[in-house]
């Protein structure tokens, strides 16, 4: 068996900056740059561009801009933004927003999509992140397919604010209250903007979502990794070393940063700024807990995150591709065998390759539940025990052998799994379960 700890800890978990899941642009959504913003490259452009016969601002009608609290932003936070777009005359919703700074109309921090209801797009059509730089993509979010039902339709997404103070920033953002017709006749169409100013900055912590290391969900298992993050976490990056360890053990504080979960202190194994790793402690309570991050003797606000008697996780080289270990030869790596890394060539800068068909293959995750063994939180563990709940693997659609799943050192899972000698070449989706609880959707590995 393989020695994940170190390669999958320090190396994909460590500053891997939440790019949270988003459904990108398809044929079904406008095209960009119709949000009515007045300046150049979008003059005032809106969706009559394509809803011929459409009347911009009727007086029974609207679209509304809206944010939890007050017109403001603080570099680098993140808030949710509604949109509402009404009309009692009519009955299918579409909207797209964009988020300038006033007085250069650059794209102003990042536009991110939290539910199947809405999408991200480039002004180029491509997938975000956009170029900022270039006048000719920007940042659109819009609906993603029209929202159906009778007076208004509400959209939700979340806007990441730049990292530093550039001014006012608008939100400019066109409305589609469509009739349902199933033509592009007789919708109306309603503009509106909304200016955000610069808050004063807080060095309070500031939690902006708590995660499993490499997930995007708000579930996790005592004992599991699990990423914090936000603002002002930390003073400083730092990555725990061995001198940091208390006769082995995880320290609960690192570079005077320390963490609760449910009110009892986390193992922390990286600090920075803007993400905090930790180990989540033992406890056996189960559904919504609290999350605070204390820094410098500074306590932010309360954090929330779902503790689960599974939440399988596997660690990532991007969005989608798994990481993993194709051994060569017995014993694995780290100076006890030799291995080549699963992923797409050349991924992240590291010499990967595909798995062939009939190869056998390791995994590494979290969060997979009970073991045969129990490993206290935090504490030091180096050997195997199997998961008490079995682990199934699907790659290509095609059942995989697991020949090994389970805990291989703290907090940490690997699974032994062997390619189907039928698996299609290609990215194919794999689909790991434990316990009638999936992995991430959408993963894939690379098939040669």
């Amino acid at each position: 068996m393989s020695r994940g700890w170190k390669f999958l800890i320090a190396q994909v978990t460590v500053g891997l900056i939440l790019a949270p899941a988003a459904v990108y642009g398809n044929s079904g959504g406008p095209n960009p740059f119709l949000t009515g913003d007045p300046k150049t490259p979008d003059s005032g452009v809106t969706c009559t561009q394509c809803h011929t016969g459409s009347i911009v601002n009727l007086a029974q009608g609207k679209v509304q801009i809206t944010l939890a609290g007050p017109p403001t932003y603080v570099p680098g936070q993140s808030q949710q933004v509604t949109v509402v777009v009404s009309d009692p005359s009519q009955s299918a919703w579409g909207f797209q927003l964009t988020s300038r700074v006033l007085t250069t109309n650059e794209q102003a921090g990042n536009l991110t999509a939290t539910d199947p209801g809405t999408f991200v797009q480039c002004g180029d059509f491509s997938n975000p992140p956009c170029l900022t730089t270039s006048t000719a993509n920007k940042q659109f979010i819009q609906q993603n397919p029209p929202k159906r039902g009778a007076g208004s339709g509400t959209f939700t997404f979340n806007w990441t604010a730049p990292a530093t103070n550039v001014g006012t920033i608008v939100f400019y953002a066109a409305g589609n209250a469509a009739n349902n017709n199933g033509n592009l006749t007789g919708d109306h169409i309603y503009t509106t903007s909304l200016q955000l100013t610069a808050a004063a900055a807080s060095n309070s912590p500031a939690i902006s979502l708590v995660a499993p290391a490499s997930g995007t969900a708000s579930t996790v298992t005592a004992g599991s990794w699990v990423s914090i993050y936000g603002t002002n976490l930390a003073t400083t990056a730092y990555l725990l070393t061995d001198a940091d360890r208390v006769s082995g053990a995880i320290p609960t504080t690192l570079q005077n940063v320390s963490v609760k979960v449910n009110g009892k202190p986390a193992f922390v194994y990286f600090v920075s700024a803007i993400q905090v790793n930790v180990q989540a402690p033992d406890d056996t309570s189960k559904g919504p807990v609290s999350v605070v991050v204390t820094s410098s003797g500074v306590t932010g606000n309360t954090g929330s995150v779902t503790l689960s008697a599974y939440a399988p996780t596997l660690f990532l080289f991007d969005p989608k591709h798994v990481v993993g270990v194709i051994p060569t030869t017995s014993g694995g790596f780290y100076g006890d065998g030799t291995y080549d890394l699963l992923g797409p060539p050349g991924s992240q800068g590291f010499n990967t390759r595909g798995a062939k068909k009939g190869e056998f293959i390791e995994l590494f995750g979290t969060g997979f539940g009970p073991t045969a063994i129990t490993v206290a939180a935090g504490q030091p563990f180096d050997g195997a025990s199997n998961t008490t709940a079995p682990v199934t693997v699907t790659i290509g659609g095609i059942p995989a052998n697991v020949s090994f799943a389970g805990l291989r050192y703290a907090g940490e899972y690997q699974i032994n799994v062997t390619v189907p000698a039928n698996a299609p070449s290609g990215d194919q989706p794999v689909v790991v379960s434990v316990g009638g609880v999936q992995a991430q959707p959408g993963l894939v590995i690379t098939v040669q």
